[in-house]
């Protein structure tokens, strides 16, 4: 198994985790951590994509920046401005 399958099911899996929190956090009424984690959901996509194209630096560093989308979105609910 190789590097390009290990980050294209990473990024798959960012997906759908970064879906389900945002419905999830959508649900509890916090819009602006939704909005941070559909938009880290879509990153992920794209570097899924860029994967898939053969260009895996810029799919590892689409999904590093959503994973810090992700992050800074549970802050906002930690600090209460979600």
């Amino acid at each position: 198994m190789g590097l390009r399958t290990v980050l294209l099911v990473v990024c798959g899996l960012l997906v759908v985790n970064f879906c389900v929190a945002a419905f999830w956090m959508q649900d509890q009424m916090y819009q602006r951590a939704a909005r941070l984690n559909l938009l880290a959901a879509l990153i992920c996509l794209a570097a899924l994509a860029a994967g898939l194209a053969g260009f895996e630096a810029a799919a590892l560093a689409g999904a590093a920046l959503a994973l810090v989308l992700g992050i800074s979105s549970f802050r906002l609910l930690r600090i209460g401005r979600g």
